[in-house]
Protein backbone atom coordinates (compact mmCIF):
# COMPACT_ATOMS: atom_id res chain seq x y z
CA UNK A 1 0.00 0.00 0.00
CA UNK A 2 1.08 3.40 -0.90
CA UNK A 3 1.09 6.24 1.47
CA UNK A 4 0.51 9.29 -0.19
CA UNK A 5 3.80 10.74 1.17
CA UNK A 6 5.29 7.98 -1.11
CA UNK A 7 3.89 9.99 -3.75
CA UNK A 8 4.70 13.28 -3.13
CA UNK A 9 8.24 12.04 -2.29
CA UNK A 10 7.99 10.31 -5.61
CA UNK A 11 7.28 14.11 -7.16
CA UNK A 12 9.81 15.77 -4.82
CA UNK A 13 12.51 13.16 -6.54
CA UNK A 14 10.93 14.14 -10.45
CA UNK A 15 11.35 17.84 -9.42
CA UNK A 16 15.13 17.90 -8.18
CA UNK A 17 16.18 15.37 -11.29
CA UNK A 18 14.29 18.24 -13.85
CA UNK A 19 16.11 21.00 -11.98
CA UNK A 20 19.68 19.06 -12.14
CA UNK A 21 18.64 18.89 -16.51
CA UNK A 22 18.31 22.19 -16.25
CA UNK A 23 21.17 23.41 -14.20
CA UNK A 24 23.45 20.60 -16.37
CA UNK A 25 22.10 22.50 -19.48
CA UNK A 26 22.59 26.19 -18.01
CA UNK A 27 26.53 24.95 -17.16
CA UNK A 28 26.82 23.65 -20.65
CA UNK A 29 25.62 27.11 -22.57
CA UNK A 30 27.69 28.69 -20.23
CA UNK A 31 30.78 27.45 -20.24
CA UNK A 32 29.85 26.70 -24.04
CA UNK A 33 29.45 29.99 -24.84
CA UNK A 34 32.90 30.84 -22.63
CA UNK A 35 34.81 28.99 -24.32
CA UNK A 36 33.94 29.72 -28.28
CA UNK A 37 33.18 33.47 -27.26
CA UNK A 38 29.88 33.56 -27.80
CA UNK A 39 27.60 36.04 -26.20
CA UNK A 40 24.88 33.10 -24.12
CA UNK A 41 23.92 35.81 -21.92
CA UNK A 42 19.87 35.90 -23.23
CA UNK A 43 20.23 31.99 -22.74
CA UNK A 44 21.87 31.80 -19.56
CA UNK A 45 19.68 34.62 -18.07
CA UNK A 46 16.36 32.47 -19.35
CA UNK A 47 17.73 29.14 -17.26
CA UNK A 48 18.85 31.13 -13.97
CA UNK A 49 15.00 32.48 -14.09
CA UNK A 50 13.84 29.12 -14.85
CA UNK A 51 16.37 27.55 -11.65
CA UNK A 52 15.28 29.80 -9.38
CA UNK A 53 11.77 29.26 -9.66
CA UNK A 54 12.26 25.36 -9.76
CA UNK A 55 14.18 26.17 -6.23
CA UNK A 56 11.63 27.17 -4.58
CA UNK A 57 8.90 25.04 -5.89
CA UNK A 58 10.99 22.04 -4.40
CA UNK A 59 11.58 24.25 -0.98
CA UNK A 60 8.19 24.65 -0.93
CA UNK A 61 7.06 21.14 -1.51
CA UNK A 62 9.67 19.76 0.71
CA UNK A 63 8.25 21.91 3.66
CA UNK A 64 4.54 20.90 2.58
CA UNK A 65 5.35 17.24 2.92
CA UNK A 66 6.79 17.90 6.07
CA UNK A 67 3.81 19.96 7.30
CA UNK A 68 1.07 17.61 5.89
CA UNK A 69 1.98 14.30 6.44
CA UNK A 70 4.39 14.22 9.38
CA UNK A 71 7.04 12.28 8.08
CA UNK A 72 8.99 9.25 9.80
CA UNK A 73 12.50 9.48 10.41
CA UNK A 74 13.57 7.70 6.65
CA UNK A 75 11.06 9.97 5.04
CA UNK A 76 12.75 12.79 6.69
CA UNK A 77 15.99 11.65 5.35
CA UNK A 78 15.11 11.53 1.88
CA UNK A 79 13.39 15.02 2.20
CA UNK A 80 16.96 16.39 3.53
CA UNK A 81 18.95 15.00 1.11
CA UNK A 82 16.69 16.72 -1.62
CA UNK A 83 17.29 20.21 0.05
CA UNK A 84 20.83 19.34 0.22
CA UNK A 85 20.91 18.74 -3.68
CA UNK A 86 18.88 21.91 -4.17
CA UNK A 87 21.15 23.82 -2.79
CA UNK A 88 24.57 22.00 -4.42
CA UNK A 89 22.07 22.46 -7.70
CA UNK A 90 21.81 26.62 -6.65
CA UNK A 91 25.82 26.51 -6.54
CA UNK A 92 26.25 25.30 -9.79
CA UNK A 93 23.54 28.05 -10.95
CA UNK A 94 25.95 30.63 -9.52
CA UNK A 95 28.94 29.17 -11.20
CA UNK A 96 26.96 29.90 -14.23
CA UNK A 97 25.91 33.52 -13.68
CA UNK A 98 29.95 34.15 -12.71
CA UNK A 99 30.73 33.25 -16.34
CA UNK A 100 28.23 35.17 -17.56
CA UNK A 101 28.88 38.12 -15.55
CA UNK A 102 32.56 37.21 -16.67
CA UNK A 103 31.88 37.51 -20.02
CA UNK A 104 29.95 40.29 -19.85
CA UNK A 105 32.95 42.52 -18.07
CA UNK A 106 35.69 41.93 -19.80
CA UNK A 107 34.21 41.83 -23.15
CA UNK A 108 34.78 38.39 -24.06
CA UNK A 109 31.67 38.11 -25.83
Amino acid sequence: MHRLMDKGLEQLTAMVFKMGEAAEKALNVSIGGFVRGKDTSEDVHELSEILVSMTVEVEEKAFGLIAKYQPVASDLRIINSHMKNRLRLRKIWKVCMGYFFYMQTSGWA
